[in-house]
């Protein structure tokens, strides 16, 4: 009787607490979600001060190609993941595009759009996405699992 009485006030604790263990789940994953999102801006602003002194090492006659609206694929790249983390597909959506017509070559972001258009429910644009970034770089796995004609997650 008494490990009954036991394994019943056990079995109650466990059930009680498990809300609170999924509430302190969430706040752990939101707190290193901003630290992510931090560390991406932290990178960004490191990335800008490095071009910045290479800049001023390298500044001979050979001026850098201007990117789209000024900035490199790679800072669109980070500010499309930053959105798709934050889930703001549709933002992280119009990023990708911007690197995409910085850098039509990058299959990154080809793969990270057809990712975030996944995540929308845009089959269609995903498929095609992820089909052109294995054109690009057909070593990318992540590419082939999401853009196979029978992965369903799509």
């Amino acid at each position: 009787m008494r490990r009954s009485l036991a394994l019943l006030v056990v079995w109650m604790l466990l059930d009680v607490s498990s809300p609170l263990a999924a509430t302190r789940y969430n706040r752990a994953y939101e707190e290193l979600q901003r630290k992510y999102e931090a560390a991406l801006q932290e990178i960004e602003r490191l990335r800008s001060a490095l071009a910045t002194l290479k800049g001023e090492q390298t500044a001979g006659p050979s001026p850098v190609a201007p990117q789209a609206e000024g900035a490199p694929s790679g800072d669109f790249l980070q500010t499309g993941n930053a959105h798709f983390l934050a889930q703001r597909y549709t933002e992280a959506i119009a990023a990708y595009t911007r690197a995409i017509e910085a850098a039509p070559r990058d299959a990154r972001a080809y793969k990270h759009r057809g990712l975030a258009h996944a995540r929308l429910g845009h089959v269609q644009q995903a498929y095609e996405d992820l089909n052109k970034a294995i054109t690009l770089d057909p070593q990318d796995a992540v590419a082939y699992n999401q853009g196979s004609p029978g992965r369903r997650s799509l």
